[in-house]
């Protein structure tokens, strides 16, 4: 029996030996910059290559039949995980002396680095010992350990003692009070390192039990620094570094796990037996496999079920809630895509089902409102995260019986405000667990912080397409502002060439109307004196483009004029082979608004029905009176008008070909008269209809 709790004692120091350090060492080397001192992960490496090795060479030791010979191998894996011991001693000064040279304070005055020479230099007192343990390939660890620890407590006084001078001098240059805590717990811990060491050292001589206290002491010393390092990392947040309670949970477990396998052997009368040593050593083995693939055992199986998720008690990862972050980073989602996304994040995250309530129609909310998913009086939800301060709720702790009955009536457990720039923008809400249970304080904040960031990427979002809209507006403003320039400039140069072509066709056609009335020519040439006055009419109302049409007069013949401008459009038709069919034109008599205004409107719009009209195709034009409304239509063949410029067909520039002023001046020119233009955009059939 006595025997069996030497070697259970034994297996646990190196166990606890090797999660301990295995977890330094990965935490070191996962986060560099936590401590990027390669003096302090090179000990972590040894005192883990220390008890790693071991615990290999015991269970070696019970499972390897006895009369197999290891021989060099057995010898190598000694030697290492010996000089891996004594190596960490010095090593731990050379840590503390880099640590000083981390602060420029202390750097300036540090002991200088003769310091660390002794340490590394009575590592050259075991070579003989070793040379003599390769020679052998037979002789154990503990005997020559045995042989030479005089040496090795001489070794460890002399390391530790430098270590303990570079010590007390941080302690006098620090100044955070947590960091000098922990300053003086090492010193105190390499000060147990040596009782321990020299607990050792007393009871080798005894016979029995001596053999049994020198090396458990000798074993054990090596836990202090990281017990102490450990400790001070979660207790006060040293070097960025923290133990999670999931990782102090498996390494408990572990610890239970190899406690109750030892305890099975006295429960059934069978300690002390090559089977049951067997036993422990693969029982051992077992749970340190299960223990390293456990994590992602659990994170594959509680991804692919809800159910495993909420019985394994996972909670919100922080890289989850930073993968969704980034996730929602992107402009190429729609506020809509981006609250689908987040819902359906939260969703998995809690084993349950996440969503978004619409929001209700504007106006005061009657007594009893339903909302798709939730039911009668859902409004009640929206009434209360108006209220500025107002939180998020669980059924279990709802602010009100009313509040927890909307829940209750629609299998929800919790409700989260949206909020975006302060203001409410929805409401999420979660379905009860197939798992069951509620949500616990923890889980609620990972929500919240969830939403935050949905707040704020909505936010970003609503913030850059103000701005693009701005700047568009802007680049509008001045391409407006340099095409009244440009327009001034060339109304004045075209002014008196006009007044003098005006002139002359007057001339020529009074002479020709005198020598033959009603003739051809004489009919061409009023149409040009009638053009030339619309290019002068066309040149003020570019001037004026801000200013009201001209509504004066005693109105203008609309039929009349839509007659004219077919005749003079009919010539630029026959080129591209479009006929104008003018069938639906009926007399409408006198309207709103002077000739110019509506030859306006006549021409570009009639102009951008031939423009976009495939050649051989018909373009028709219908004008007619309904009711007390005069309705001008035109309508061409083509290809549908593309969604991002139908979106602001009436706007300058809008247009992909010409100066994209047609439309615009249309639309202008049809509100000022009190009417209204829309168009019906279809593959095939492309109508503009103005109503008056």
């Amino acid at each position: 029996m006595s025997q069996d709790l030497a070697l259970f004692a034994q297996l646990l120091i190196f166990l606890c030996g090797t999660l301990l350090y295995g977890f330094v060492t990965r935490e070191l080397f996962r986060h560099p910059a936590a401590l990027s001192l390669a003096p302090t992960r090179l000990l972590a490496v040894c005192l883990a290559a220390w008890y790693a090795g071991c615990l290999v060479d015991e269970l070696l030791g019970i499972l390897v039949p006895p009369g197999v010979v290891l021989g060099r191998f057995d010898t190598a894996l000694d030697l290492l995980r010996g000089f891996a011991w004594l190596l960490s001693f010095p090593l731990l000064t050379h840590a503390v002396w880099s640590q000083l040279g981390e602060d420029a304070e202390a750097r300036a005055e540090r002991p200088g680095w003769g310091w660390l020479i002794p340490g590394y230099l009575t590592l050259l007192l075991f070579l003989p010992a070793m040379a003599r343990a390769w020679s052998s390939a037979s002789e154990e660890l503990a005997a020559t350990a045995r042989a030479v620890y005089p040496l090795v407590i001489a070794h460890a006084a002399v390391a530790s003692a430098a270590s303990a001078r570079l010590l007390a001098y941080s302690l006098r240059v620090v100044r955070d009070p947590g960091l000098a805590r922990f300053l003086r717990w090492l010193l105190g811990g390499l000060a147990l390192v040596l009782a321990l060491l020299a607990c050792g050292a007393l009871a080798l001589p005894a016979s029995g039990w001596g053999e049994t206290a020198w090396r458990l002491s000798a074993e054990a010393s090596g836990l202090v620094l990281g017990i102490t390092f450990l400790y001070f990392v979660q207790r006060y947040s040293l070097l960025r570094l923290s133990l999670s309670f999931h990782s102090l949970r498996q390494f408990l477990s572990l610890l239970a796990v190899a406690g109750l396998v030892m305890l099975v052997g006295p429960a059934i009368g069978v300690a002390g037996t090559v089977p049951f040593h067997h036993f422990v050593a693969w029982g051992l083995l077992v749970a340190l496999l299960v223990g390293a693939a456990a994590p992602r055992l659990e994170r594959a199986a509680a991804s692919r079920s809800l159910w495993l998720r909420r019985l394994l008690g996972r909670g919100i990862a922080a890289e989850e809630i930073e993968g969704l972050a980034r996730s929602l980073q992107s402009l190429s989602l729609s506020e809509a895509e981006l609250r689908e996304r987040t819902a359906a994040a939260i969703g998995p995250w809690l084993a349950t089902r996440a969503r978004f309530l619409e929001r209700l129609p504007a106006g005061p909310a009657p007594a009893v409102t339903a909302a798709p998913g939730v039911g009668p009086r859902a409004d009640l939800l929206w009434r209360h995260f108006s209220v500025a301060g107002t939180h998020a709720f669980n059924r279990l702790d709802a602010p009100s019986a009313d509040l927890a009955a909307v829940l209750r009536q629609a299998d929800l457990q919790a409700a989260f405000p949206l909020r975006v720039a302060g203001e409410l923008d929805g409401i999420l809400v979660l379905a009860i667990s197939p798992a069951g249970g509620g949500y616990q304080e923890g889980e609620m904040e990972g929500v919240r912080l969830a939403l935050a960031q949905l707040a704020a990427a909505l936010e970003v979002r609503r913030l850059v397409e103000s701005r693009l809209e701005g700047e568009r507006r802007l680049a509008e403003r001045e391409r407006l502002s340099l095409l009244g320039l440009v327009a001034a400039s060339l109304a004045h140069e075209l002014k008196n060439p006009l007044s003098a072509m005006k002139a002359l066709a007057q001339t020529v056609h009074e002479e020709l109307a005198a020598a033959a009335p009603g003739g051809e020519q004489a009919r061409d040439l009023a149409m040009i004196v009638e053009q030339i006055d619309r290019l002068h009419g066309v040149a003020r109302q570019i001037l004026g483009f801000a200013r009201p049409a001209e509504t004066d007069g005693d109105g203008a013949d609309l039929a009349a004029l839509l007659r004219g401008t077919l005749y003079v459009m009919d010539h630029q038709a026959r080129r591209r082979g479009i006929a104008l069919d003018a069938g639906g034109v009926a007399p409408v008599g006198r309207v709103h608004g002077s000739s110019a205004t509506w030859q306006t409107v006549l021409f570009n719009l009639v102009g951008n029905a031939l423009e976009h009209a495939p050649a051989g195709s018909t373009v028709r034009v219908s004008l007619a009176r309904q009711g007390e409304r005069v309705e001008l239509a035109t309508e061409n063949g083509g290809p549908a008008i593309a969604p991002e410029i139908a979106s602001r067909l009436f706007s300058p520039f809008a247009s992909d070909r010409g100066t994209g002023l047609g439309l615009a001046l249309v639309a202008r020119r049809v509100r000022d008269l009190g009417g209204e233009i829309e168009v019906g955009n279809e593959p095939g059939r492309i109508v503009f209809t103005v109503r008056v």
